[in-house]
């Protein structure tokens, strides 16, 4: 009798235990090796998402995985333009939020659009840009300070 080992996964995968199988296997290893291997047990990796729609390659973007988006768009012909159900970022906002911008970069050479807006209207290079201080605080020297009271600008 031959023993022949059952697949769990098909290429109609849609399963979301298994995306967040995956996308815990992306987030808690540092190994890109072991994380090609568990992705490479799914037939439909690139299409498979949780039940917040984010998809794998959101998770790799938000934890600077830059091999494992590679290899997702490269192999997988992974969609680089497609958004979450809960805020409507693309793999671009993530890379952009968690300031990964080597991913950024790379998501950039594969097309991916700068200009599309989430659900709050904002762009990848807002979020950027928000994550700095909008002003810097005015520290008078005490000389600022005579200088003004001696010619009277207060």
């Amino acid at each position: 009798m031959k023993y022949t080992e059952a697949k769990t996964c098909t290429p109609k995968c849609k399963s979301t235990q298994h995306c967040l199988e995956l996308i815990g296997l992306i987030t808690k290893t540092n190994d890109t090796q072991i994380i090609l291997s568990g992705l490479l047990q799914c037939y439909n990796c690139q299409k498979i998402h949780d039940q917040y729609g984010r998809y794998l390659l959101h998770a790799a973007a938000s934890c600077g995985r830059v091999e494992v988006i590679e290899w997702l768009i490269k192999y997988k012909k992974a969609e680089i333009q497609l958004k979450t159900l809960e805020n409507g970022w693309t793999p671009a906002h993530c890379a952009a939020f968690y300031g990964n911008i080597d991913c950024l970069i790379l998501l950039i050479k594969y097309g991916a659009n700068l200009f599309k807006n989430d659900y709050d209207r904002l762009t990848p290079i807002d979020h950027l840009i928000f994550d700095k201080y909008l002003f810097n605080k005015y520290q008078p020297s005490i000389e600022g300070i005579f200088f003004k009271l001696k010619f009277g600008i207060f």
